[in-house]
């Protein structure tokens, strides 16, 4: 189970966040992410992985540490909190064993009632990005990074923009 989100819909502990992305990105264990440990940590291999990065490491220094990460969270949310419910705490939820990954079966389990079977499966899918099965924190998190930005893109089409 992944921890130490506070905060109600909206209020999530942008701090937790960068802490999940330490455990999966930060293999040397320095509290940063270098370049390197950014691009290896991105989903499928990380195409415009490079390019994120050098706009989040605002100093140059070859290095994204909590401060600019939290910058590129503000300056995502546009300084406001996100909107509904904390994403750790949906995934956490989720979890039903708190093994810190969720299984097509646990995903399914917490969509709304009537949610079209293909569509759950197609997006569980793209969410599982090494195809192990399960989703862990970091690709749930960058498949809802995906998904606000093809929302944004294409605001009619949806959940299924995903997939």
């Amino acid at each position: 189970m992944i921890s130490g989100v506070s905060g109600g819909a909206g209020g999530g502990d942008m701090s937790a966040m960068w802490q999940e992305l330490l455990k999966k990105a930060d293999k040397d264990g320095d509290g940063r992410i270098s370049k390197g440990e950014f691009k290896a940590a991105a989903p499928q291999g990380g195409p415009g992985a490079e390019n994120l990065f050098n706009k989040i490491d605002a100093n140059g220094d070859g290095f994204i540490d909590e401060s600019e990460g939290a910058a590129a969270v503000r300056k995502t949310h546009r300084g406001k909190p996100p909107r509904g419910p904390d994403p750790l705490q949906v995934f956490n939820k989720a979890d039903k064993d708190g093994d810190g990954q969720i299984n097509k079966s646990d995903f399914k389990a917490a969509l709304p009632e009537g949610t079209d079977n293909s569509t759950a499966n197609k997006v569980f899918d793209a969410m599982d990005t090494n195809q192990d099965g399960v989703v862990d924190a970091a690709e749930y998190m960058a498949a809802l990074q995906k998904m606000d930005l093809m929302t944004q893109l294409f605001p009619r089409q949806g959940f299924s923009s995903l997939a």
